[in-house]
């Protein structure tokens, strides 16, 4: 029994890009959970979005350009998205996680905040996202959108799982 926990404490210790797998794009649409942190950057609010490849909360420009489906894309033609994580304690990837919005629109988080706390990683600052780590009343926390920019959030106990962000343009 000591040995297996031995091993597997030296499997929890490798960097996650280990985990990838050899046929995985990094210019493919879609989440990319494992090289976000290595990769993350930020523009001023008031830059136009460049397609470089940069990733904010694992979403690249290609996530948020995609038509719009589970994992996210191009919302901008709705006024509200949801992204929803899990009611109880296992992690789960958030859907919409990689979203596009317009100035204005408003996102609406919808999970145990208790289990998975919200907390604002990476992107533009100010940003509107806040660590919220209670659940409110509702059930939910309504984000309006206000200024231009790219908002990265993860879940403060599952950060390589749980992590997303929101890209609002004029």
């Amino acid at each position: 029994m000591r040995r297996a926990l031995l091993g597997l404490a030296s499997v929890m210790a490798l960097p996650l890009a280990f985990y990838a797998c050899a046929g995985d794009d990094p210019a493919a649409p879609g989440p990319k959970p494992l090289s976000y942190a290595a990769s993350e950057t930020s523009a001023p609010p008031d830059a136009a979005p460049a397609d470089t490849g940069a990733i904010v909360g694992g979403c690249s420009q290609a996530d948020f350009d995609a038509p719009a489906g589970l994992f996210g894309g191009d919302f901008t033609a709705q006024p509200n998205v949801d992204v929803t994580f899990p009611t109880g304690s296992a992690p789960m990837p958030y859907t919409n996680r990689c979203a596009k919005v317009k100035v204005g629109s408003t996102v609406t988080f919808k999970g145990s905040f208790f289990h998975h706390p919200l907390q604002p990683s990476g992107g533009d600052e100010p940003t509107p996202i806040v660590l919220t780590s209670f659940d409110p009343d509702g059930g939910s926390l309504v984000v309006t959108m206000p200024v231009k920019g790219t908002y990265g959030y993860e879940c403060m106990f599952h950060p390589s799982i749980m992590l997303g962000a929101i890209q609002v343009v004029p």
